[in-house]
């Protein structure tokens, strides 16, 4: 049985309960011809800057005329707003806050990115890799870090919870050519 792992006693969000999830049966032992190096690859981590250039905060937002909507950095998803503007050779550094009450699964487009800081701290063995996506529960903050080096053009960050995403918690960014690297 594959079992969802739950937070820890007192925890708040979507997911802090434990649940199954899928249940495997197996009938036959079968033949497994694969083997693992000896020695994994490592990722190619960038050098991390000193300065957050961008934070990005998930949380409701509410309107009078149109009432609450899931947001990021208080606005609700518009395709022709571009909320940052990176340019195309240079690492950022982007801090994910979760300012609701609920879980989110922040998810960045463009690149894999490495985990700097979990809610102050060096991350956990599982986010020392390259990642795009976090699982931020309500309160923490995330700081991540990444070279934007293949394609100029829009990119989104959003909330993974589908519900969140179609109600609005998405944001563009566009990354841009960098005029000083000119040729």
């Amino acid at each position: 049985m594959l079992d969802s792992v739950p937070a820890e006693p007192g925890a708040t969000g979507a997911d802090a309960r434990r649940a199954a999830l899928m249940q495997f049966r197996v009938g036959a032992d079968a033949a497994d011809p694969s083997r693992l190096p000896a020695r994994l690859p490592a990722p190619q981590l960038v050098k991390v800057p000193a300065t957050v250039s961008k934070t990005w905060t998930f949380d409701p937002d509410g309107h009078e005329e149109h009432g609450t909507f899931w947001s990021v950095n208080g606005h609700a998803y518009d395709p022709d707003r571009i909320d940052h503007r990176p340019r195309l050779g240079t690492v950022e550094r982007w801090r994910l806050r979760n300012a609701s009450d609920m879980t989110h699964y922040v998810h960045i487009h463009a690149e894999q990115w490495r985990t700097v800081l979990r809610d102050g701290k060096a991350p956990p063995p599982w986010e020392q890799g390259l990642e795009d996506t976090w699982r931020l529960e309500p309160g923490e903050v995330v700081e991540v870090a990444a070279r934007f080096e293949d394609f100029t053009g829009p990119f989104m960050i959003h909330c993974h919870m589908l519900d969140h995403e179609d109600h609005g918690m998405m944001a563009r960014f566009d990354v841009v050519p960098d005029r000083r690297q000119r040729r």
